[in-house]
């Protein structure tokens, strides 16, 4: 790719500015050939019109001072090229060095996010989609929420527990899409330990009307420009992480 970047800046620089014959005697570009007229109605070359003697040597100084600009610019390139990572704008079933970049970078881009949309389904298959507040992802990925017992959500939940999270950074920019289950957690060591006291107000009851929710996730998307992550350059779908089934918790 840097191969043709290069070669393309330089063939640009040499045709943009090398002039056809009949442009540049239109241009006043060519010098004129020392005939016996020319030296009686222009005098010698050496003391003629500046215009008609310099113009052929500003062609070629601006052809050579652009295809230096090219070289410098090739010069300039390639000492980025190692940086370009190897899996940007492909997608990618990630192996474990590539796997543990895409789930730190997806942590950050969670972190700076802060808030997501919880997708459900509904009795029909209809999806309903809401922003949640949730806690930062535990050290297996897992993302917890709270909300209320009798939430529309914790009905559908409840008849089905595939659930999809999404993220989005508008700053990166970028975004992470985590395709999970939901699993509903009323243990009450577990809701004193995931608790935010600016929720007192939504909880005024908590041992009765607060709910925890774990997704446990399936797969993992991740796009960021910020950190070079693209997708598929003919699908576009995004670089992947899988994880391993997690046994049913009741």
């Amino acid at each position: 790719m840097l191969k043709l970047v290069i070669a393309s800046t330089l063939k640009r620089a040499i045709r943009t500015t090398r002039p056809s014959q009949a442009s540049a005697k239109s241009a006043g570009l060519i010098t004129l050939r020392a005939s016996p007229m020319n030296r009686a109605t222009y005098g010698d070359f050496n003391s003629c019109s500046g215009d008609r003697f310099l113009g052929e040597k500003d062609v070629i100084m601006k052809t050579t001072f652009d295809i230096i600009r090219a070289i410098g610019l090739a010069l300039l390139l390639l000492p980025m090229a190692p940086m370009c990572p190897a899996g940007f704008g492909q997608e990618t079933q990630a192996g474990q060095s590539e796997r543990e970049r895409l789930i730190t970078d997806a942590r950050e881009i969670m972190a700076t996010a802060r808030y997501c949309a919880l997708i459900t389904l509904d009795s029909t298959g209809q999806p309903y989609a809401r922003t949640i507040d949730p806690f930062l992802p535990d050290e297996h990925m897992v993302v917890w929420f709270a909300t209320n017992s009798s939430s529309r959500k914790v009905t559908q939940i409840r008849r089905n527990p595939r659930v999809t999270l999404y993220y989005f950074d508008r700053e990166g920019p970028g975004y992470v899409t985590i395709y999970g289950t939901a699993r509903l957690v009323d243990d009450p060591i577990e809701k004193a330990k995931r608790w935010k006291d600016e929720w007192k107000a939504f909880y005024p009851d908590r041992a009765k009307n607060y709910l925890l929710v774990a997704v446990t996730p399936e797969k993992l998307e991740v796009i960021s420009e910020k950190k070079g992550i693209g997708g598929d350059r003919r699908t576009w779908a995004p670089p992947s992480v899988s994880f391993p089934k997690a046994r049913s918790k009741k």
